[in-house]
């Protein structure tokens, strides 16, 4: 069963770099003396203080220490084969320790050879991070600045090919380079990210798995190999989302076929009741057992519970004038079938909660569907008389209080005045007891 269809935006790096290359020679005797005697002794106990003029000169015996070996040592630094931080102005200041061989100068000394004189090549190319293949020239014209559908960002550090374009040089050499040249070193220019958007659908299998289809295999079977819980929440948690921004695209709306079908597919679970509980609203409620222990006065808040059949409270009224928050019993029927929540903005209408699996992962999400604001079915009229009548004949004038949830402050006073009427014979005590009210409805109702 489909979802929907929509646009997924996968990244494409850009990227301008600079390869340093030449072509291998053999090491000279101070070279590969330089660092093998790193390799061996810059981390050793009885060693490590030595300096290279003592190494060299002292114990191996070379004139002029300095002529002859600091001219290989400058080449190994400047190969990135050796480090050293400090001053090369004498070899007696320089000690094994000081040294560091790097993973280049190891594998040089491994291989016994060093990078001949290096030669500098610029490369500009499109790279797929997901394929890991360049992308085509005739491709390259059709990526986007910004992502046009659901975006999947990458980390540019962890992504850069640099291992790709080695082989790569290696596989085909650019022109005027021969094949013997190796890479020393990829010098990063410019990388930024560009956006190809592809097109697909999510799909619902009868067995509640999420599936993405595209027409591209690729692409399926890298989503499929997604684990599910990034799956979810880097893809899909915003479609499933209600109430998702332009970002995400929200499945409960329009889809009022496809609710009604999936209610009948799924078992209903627990009703999330921070779902539009949005103050200075009405809630309509089913109940439902799970209800139970969530059921208790949220600040500026009314909820109207229906099919509420408890026998020793079929219908009944809860009021905390200090937060503005009441629930309203009812034993009547809900107003819509296979529905379980709508509020009075009638811009969010469930059916149940349902069981779906995205790569193995179980998650459980409302779906909803929209209907138009004039659409028959919500004419909530005929509800909002059954809530008069019930909080009219309340044993508590406070209840009269509620009606603020659906009635001007100036119609819920008259209601007031009538009930005290009733109550009270001295017009004193009247005008002092709506005196009292308009000081509360005030407070609760400041816009009115």
């Amino acid at each position: 069963m489909k979802l929907t269809r929509l646009r997924f935006s996968f990244p494409v790096m850009k990227i301008a770099c600079t390869v340093a290359h030449g072509v291998p020679r053999k090491p000279t005797v101070f070279e590969r003396a330089l660092l093998e005697l790193t390799e061996r002794f810059s981390g050793d106990e009885d060693y490590r203080e030595y300096n290279l003029e003592k190494v060299f000169g002292e114990i191996l015996g070379v004139p002029e220490v300095d002529n002859f070996v600091r001219p290989s040592l400058e080449k190994l630094l400047a190969a990135g084969l050796l480090q050293f931080e400090g001053d090369l102005a004498s070899l007696s200041t320089v000690r094994l320790q000081d040294l560091i061989l790097t993973a280049e100068g190891a594998q040089m000394l491994q291989r016994g050879e060093l990078p001949g004189e290096l030669s500098f090549h610029p490369l500009k190319f499109f790279y797929d991070p997901l394929r890991r293949e360049l992308v085509a020239a005739a491709e390259s014209t059709g990526l986007e600045e910004k992502p046009a559908g659901v975006a999947l960002h990458i980390d540019i550090e962890e992504n850069f090919p640099e291992s790709f374009i080695r082989e790569e040089f290696a596989r085909k050499p650019p022109e005027g380079i021969t094949p013997e040249s190796k890479i020393q070193r990829v010098v990063r220019d410019e990388v930024r990210l560009l956006w190809k958007t592809v097109e697909g659908e999510i799909h619902l299998s009868e067995k509640g798995e999420v599936g993405l289809l595209f027409n591209d295999e690729f692409y399926e079977n890298y989503f499929l190999e997604m684990p599910g819980e990034q799956l979810y929440e880097s893809v899909l948690a915003g479609l499933f989302d209600y109430e998702a921004g332009a970002d995400g695209i929200p499945l409960s709306r329009d889809f009022p076929k496809l609710a009604r079908s999936l209610a009948h597919l799924f078992p209903a679970k627990d009703l999330d009741l921070h779902i539009k509980l949005i103050p200075d609203t009405v809630h309509f409620l089913r109940y439902q057992d799970y209800l139970k222990d969530h059921l208790a006065c949220k600040p500026n808040t009314l909820m109207v519970v229906f099919e509420h059949l408890a026998e020793d409270c079929p219908e009944g009224i809860e009021w905390d004038v200090a937060i503005n928050g009441a629930i309203i019993y009812l034993d009547e029927r809900f107003i819509l079938e296979d529905c379980f929540y709508l509020n009075s903005r009638k811009d969010s209408l469930f059916v149940q909660y349902f069981q779906f699996k995205v790569n193995g992962i179980e998650y459980m999400l409302p779906l909803g569907y929209g209907l138009k604001k004039d659409d028959p079915q919500l004419d909530l009229g005929g509800y909002y008389e059954l809530l008069e009548e019930l909080l009219d004949i309340s044993d508590d004038p406070d209840h009269q209080l509620i009606k603020l949830f659906w009635k001007p402050a100036d119609a819920v006073l008259k209601d007031l005045e009538r009930r005290i009427g009733d109550e009270l014979d001295d017009p004193y005590q009247i005008g002092e007891k709506l005196t009292e009210y308009r000081e509360v409805i005030r407070t609760l109702r400041p816009e009115m």
